[in-house]
C-alpha cells in the first residue's frame, strides 16, 4: 500500500491474551533456545540492515532538479546518521570496558596498611610505599613489598 492510500479491508481482530496459565512451566533450556534464536535473528537482520544502509549510501545523488533528489538525500542522511550514532555508542562501550578497576588494589593496600599498623611496622610500610612511588615516577615497576612479620 502506498503512502496516503487507505485499505478497504477490515482490520484483523486484536489477539486477546488468555488469562489461563501455560500448560507446562517454562523450561530454562527452552528460554535459552529462544534467546539463542533471537540472538541469531538479530545478527541476521542487523547484517541485512547494514547491507541496506550501504546500498543507500552508495546510490548516486541525482541532479538537484531531479524529482528523487530530496528523497535520496534524506535517505542517505538518515542512514549516515544512524550508522555514525551506532558507531559512537560502540566506541563508548569499548572504551568503558577498558577502564582499569583499581578497587581490588586499593582494598589490598588498605588491608596491608592495617596489618602493618597492627604489627607496629608503619615506618617500614611508608618506606616501602615511598620507594615504590619513586620507582613509578622513574617508570620502573617494582613488586609491592609486604612488611615483614
Amino acid at each position: 500500500m502506498l503512502k496516503g492510500e487507505h485499505s478497504t479491508e477490515p482490520a484483523p481482530p486484536l489477539e486477546q491474551k488468555s488469562s489461563a496459565l501455560p500448560s507446562k512451566p517454562p523450561n530454562n533450556a527452552d528460554e535459552a533456545a529462544d534467546k539463542s534464536t533471537l540472538a541469531l535473528t538479530l545478527e541476521r537482520v542487523t547484517e541485512k540492515a547494514l547491507d541496506k544502509a550501504d546500498d543507500i549510501l552508495s546510490l548516486p545523488l541525482p541532479d538537484s532538479d531531479d524529482v528523487n533528489f530530496g528523497a535520496i538525500l534524506r535517505s542517505q542522511n538518515a542512514a549516515a546518521n544512524t550508522i555514525l550514532t551506532t558507531q559512537v555508542r560502540v566506541d563508548e562501550n569499548h572504551l568503558r570496558k577498558q577502564q582499569v578497576d583499581t578497587l581490588p588494589q586499593l582494598i589490598a593496600d588498605i588491608a596491608e596498611y592495617r596489618r602493618a599498623e597492627r604489627e607496629g611496622k608503619l615506618a617500614e610500610w611508608h618506606a616501602s610505599k615511598t620507594a615504590q612511588e619513586k620507582a613509578a615516577e622513574q617508570g620502573v615497576v617494582q613488586p609491592r613489598q609486604l612488611p615483614t612479620r
